[in-house]
């Protein structure tokens, strides 16, 4: 009697596991196939934000290369303005300033 008990008893359990196992493919299946809505726009939603996103990449690396250019070109007019400066010191202590005429009392400046 045992041996009938412990068979029976294996054979109980052997088909609950396979009963557990099917019950979960079958949810698994039927969840699978009933994808909601809301999941559906999402994914669409994902697929333009994706798709933006490379957009605004792309601009902002042609914004750092314009960025980079003009960085190059306020360097340059920088080294221009300071040359200019150093001409202009120069001009100035070539040319020694000249003393303003101070009117005399009694003489009209202007026409004669």
């Amino acid at each position: 009697m045992a041996e009938r008990f412990t068979t029976d008893l294996a054979f109980i359990i052997l088909v609950l596991l396979v009963a557990a196992l099917l019950g979960f493919l079958i949810g698994y299946y039927v969840r699978k196939s009933m994808k909601c809505k809301k999941c559906t726009e999402l994914e669409e939603e994902n697929g333009s934000l994706n798709l933006q996103l490379t957009k605004l990449t792309a601009e902002n690396g042609t914004l750092k290369g314009g960025i980079e250019n003009l960085e190059t070109e306020v360097s340059a007019l920088k080294m221009k303005i300071e040359k200019l400066e150093a001409e202009a010191k120069k001009a100035v202590k070539r040319a020694p300033a000249r003393k303003p005429r101070v009117p005399t009392a009694g003489k009209k400046i202007g026409n004669r």
